[in-house]
């Protein structure tokens, strides 16, 4: 790449200004001469530009183009199904939530597979706080889980109202496919 020395300088003309010189002030009257420091502060290239790329772990820069390659995993310490967590001194650590997969029944009886994610660990409990004017929002279940009917998870917490009777919360007490699982009601009331 062509080395530029920051105080050369350009010209440059007004929309309407023929760029042939004229060979006079009046006739080439609309030029503004810039240097290139002008230029690289008018697209950003000065203050806060990134001033070099030091290849690492995971970071290789290509000498030829100045390509950088960033192939580095942000995740929990490579950790499994882990969140990254970014501690206070930049570093990334699995935090306390982790994803898994299953399968089995959903309230309607269909075999679907399920993200999970699981807060806390055992030595360490997770509490989900949500400040003030935050919600926890429920979508409806498309029926109203029944024990004879409905395969389930044990304290697994669903919702349904139709304005029915059968409208409430409904919580499985006992894993298993439909006919196998326990699922008890707390009826809605209105307030």
């Amino acid at each position: 790449m062509p080395n530029i020395p920051l105080t050369n300088k350009i010209h440059t003309v007004t929309s309407g200004v023929e760029t042939v010189n004229r060979g006079s002030a009046q006739a080439n009257a609309g030029r503004e001469a810039y240097t290139i420091q002008d230029l690289a502060d008018t697209i950003g290239g000065g203050g806060g530009a990134v001033d070099s790329i030091v290849a690492g772990d995971g970071v290789t820069v290509n000498a030829a183009t100045g390509n950088v390659t960033v192939s580095a995993k942000i995740g929990g310490n490579n950790a499994n199904n882990f969140l990254g967590e970014f501690t206070a001194d930049d570093a990334i650590n699995a935090s306390r939530i982790a994803t898994t997969f299953v399968t089995s029944d959903n309230p309607t009886g269909s075999i679907l597979t399920y993200a999970k994610y699981a807060f806390g660990e055992l030595n360490n409990p997770a509490i989900a706080l949500f400040l003030k004017n935050s919600m926890i929002q429920m979508e409806p279940q498309a029926a109203a889980p029944t024990s004879a009917g409905t395969g389930g998870f044990a304290g697994q917490v669903v919702l349904f109202y139709d304005g029915t009777a059968d409208d409430g919360l409904y919580v499985c007490t006992a894993s298993g496919a439909a006919g196998s699982a326990t699922w008890t009601k707390s009826a809605l009331t209105a307030v």
